[in-house]
C-alpha cells in the first residue's frame, strides 16, 4: 500500500491517461491543431473518447462518491433563501430545487450528455454525406468539445461545493457580468466553442442544429417519460412511486 500502488490504481481505474495535461492547454489554446493531429493519428494528445471518458470519470468520481450534493445543495437553497425572503424554513419548490441541484451536479449530468453525444452524433452521421469534413472529424471535435466543457463544468461544481454561498454567487454574478459586457476571451466556459465561430461554415451550423435537436429529444424524452411513470404510478401502484420520491 504505497504511493505506486495509489498512482497505478488511479490510472488502471479512474483512466488517467499520458498528455492530458497538454490535451487541455492545446484544447484552450489551438482546439484545431489537437483535432487535426486526432485525425492524423498523432499521439502526441489522448485521443478524444479516451479524454472524454477521463474526464467523465473524475466528474463522478468526485461528484457522485466524494461531496455529499445533498446536502451541499440544500446549504446553498437555504441561504437563497434566507438572502430573498429573509426565512429561514425553506418551502417545497426551494425543497425540490434543492433535489434538482443535487441531481445535476452529482450523476446525473454525465448521463444527459453521454445521451445527447449518441443523439447528436447519430444526427451528423445522416449529413456527413452533404459534409467536406468526414464523421470522424465531426466526432473528434465533439467529444473533445463536451469533455473540456465537462472539465471547466467540474471546476465549476467543485468551486459550489467548497465555497460559501455568498462568495459563490459573487464569484458568479462577476462572471455573468464579464460575459454581458463582452469580455468572453477571459470567462469563456466552451472555449473550443470559437473553434466553431471561426470556421464560419457548414461545420458550424451541423453542429448547432444536431445540438438543438438533440436537446430537443432529451426534454420531449423526458416528458415522456415521467408521464409514462406517473400514469403507471397512479394506476397501478396507487402513487407510492412519488409519493415516496
Amino acid at each position: 500500500m504505497n504511493k505506486k500502488f495509489f498512482l497505478g490504481l488511479i490510472k488502471e481505474g479512474i483512466g488517467y491517461e499520458s498528455g492530458f495535461i497538454r490535451t487541455v492547454v492545446d484544447l484552450y489554446k489551438d482546439p484545431k491543431k489537437v483535432v487535426e493531429s486526432s485525425i492524423n493519428n498523432d499521439l502526441t494528445y489522448v485521443n478524444p473518447v479516451k479524454f472524454m471518458v477521463n474526464v467523465c470519470s473524475y466528474f463522478i468520481v468526485v461528484n457522485g462518491f466524494i461531496i455529499d450534493w445533498e446536502k451541499i445543495s440544500l446549504q446553498h437553497v437555504n441561504r437563497i433563501n434566507y438572502l430573498i425572503t429573509n426565512k429561514i424554513t425553506p418551502g417545497p419548490a426551494e425543497l425540490s430545487f434543492a433535489q434538482f441541484m443535487a441531481f445535476i451536479f452529482s450523476t446525473g449530468f454525465i448521463p444527459l450528455l453521454i445521451f445527447t453525444t449518441i443523439v447528436q452524433l447519430y444526427l451528423i452521421s445522416k449529413k456527413t454525406k452533404q459534409s467536406t469534413y468526414s464523421f470522424d472529424y465531426h466526432k473528434d471535435v465533439i467529444f473533445y468539445y463536451n469533455a473540456l466543457n465537462v472539465l471547466l463544468y467540474f471546476i465549476y461544481s467543485i468551486s459550489a461545493a467548497f465555497l460559501p454561498t455568498d462568495i459563490f454567487l459573487l464569484l458568479y454574478s462577476l462572471y455573468f457580468l464579464l460575459f454581458i459586457v463582452g469580455f468572453r476571451k477571459v470567462i469563456e466556459l466552451k472555449p473550443i466553442g470559437a473553434y466553431f465561430q471561426n470556421e464560419k461554415n457548414e461545420l458550424s451550423k451541423i453542429y448547432k442544429k444536431t445540438m438543438n435537436k438533440a436537446y430537443m429529444i432529451l426534454i420531449f424524452g423526458t416528458i415522456i417519460l415521467i408521464t409514462l411513470i406517473e400514469y403507471l404510478d397512479n394506476m397501478y401502484f396507487g402513487n407510492i412511486f412519488f409519493k415516496n420520491f
